[in-house]
């Protein structure tokens, strides 16, 4: 990619952007996500039962703002626990096999659902930092606020099973 001058300090954060969408699955796998579908139908309950005003959007903030650090130190251990996991032989398996191969491999794939959980929450806890003092009265805004706070932490539920399919795949491994 051959970047203009105006944009090039920029070019390295798109072209990891591209990398860690391309490898989490893209459009298809974001829209038939049961994680975006769960956090859609609970965000329309909960619009539909609790008309959102400016305390109801305030509480939401306030829980994001509670709950998303931990939910971030969550991901950061996990990552940690993959990285760290298995001996030589495990890691080059999940590697894949040559790097010419269009097909990401297994430890990119995993490293982007939690990048993917990262990027969401971080996104949630910003919204909150930003929305609280704002205390919009927008009834999109608080729609949006309370998806992204339920999709962001539903996607723990989807970095966590990462984890235990890297487990499934270290236990499947043939012994020496």
């Amino acid at each position: 990619m051959n970047c203009p001058s105006v944009i090039k300090p920029y070019c390295g954060v798109f072209k990891t952007i591209s990398k860690y969408w391309t490898a989490y699955g893209g459009w298809i796998t974001f829209f038939t996500s049961p994680y975006l579908l769960i956090s859609a139908c609970l965000t329309f309950l909960i619009s539909y039962k609790a008309p959102f005003e400016v305390q109801n959007v305030s509480y939401w903030f306030d829980v994001t703002l509670a709950v998303s650090p931990s939910l971030l130190g969550f991901v950061l251990a996990g990552t940690t626990v993959f990285l760290g996991m298995g001996d030589q032989r495990f890691i080059d398996a999940l590697r894949g096999k040559e790097p010419e191969e269009n097909q990401e491999s297994p430890f990119l794939t995993t490293v982007a659902s939690f990048t993917h959980f990262t990027f969401f929450q971080a996104l949630a806890l910003v919204n909150a930092i930003v929305g609280k003092p704002l205390s919009s009265t927008n009834p999109a805004y608080s729609v949006i606020t309370v998806w992204l706070f339920l999709y962001a932490t539903l996607l723990s539920i989807a970095a966590l099973f990462a984890v235990f399919k890297l487990a499934v795949w270290y236990d499947g491994m043939p012994k020496k």
